[in-house]
């Protein structure tokens, strides 16, 4: 597990699968990471030090091939700057590294964030069962 106050050296992405345990390392500024084992799988939050930016992903112990990608949120001072552009491509690079085939994200239909995810290659792929309002979105790797 990396701590909080990650400082990791310039450079690319890594992730390492060693039995059962993934450990991330994201060599491009300074981080917060941050991995929970929960009760029906594995969490990561990841932030950059300033708080500009935080996402989370997550993975259930019975699916191995899926990860979860949610909580993506962006300071307003930085919106419309391209980071959120940046979230989705880096949370799709740790997918990628960590062998994952497919990420889902749940988001509101109605919402403009819909479309942005749209245009990132997600695709609507259930309503939630919880409310109708939200879809469940996913795209293949």
């Amino acid at each position: 597990m990396l701590g909080s106050g990650v400082r990791a050296p310039e450079g690319a992405l890594y992730a390492d699968k060693y039995r059962n345990q993934i450990f991330i390392i994201i060599r491009m500024n300074n981080f917060d990471i941050r991995e929970e084992a929960t009760d029906f799988g594995k969490c990561w939050y990841i932030s950059d030090l300033k708080k500009s930016f935080r996402f989370a992903l997550y993975t259930y112990d019975d699916d191995p091939d899926t990860v979860y990608l949610s909580n993506v949120f962006v300071d307003e001072k930085y919106r419309r700057t391209g980071l959120g552009n940046i979230i989705l491509e880096m949370a799709t690079d740790i997918a990628k590294k960590m062998e994952f085939k497919t990420i889902i994200l749940k988001v509101l239909k109605t919402s403009f964030v819909h479309e942005w995810y749209e245009r990132h290659g997600y695709r609507d792929f259930v309503a939630d069962s919880e409310d109708i309002s939200y879809v469940w979105m996913k795209k293949e790797l």
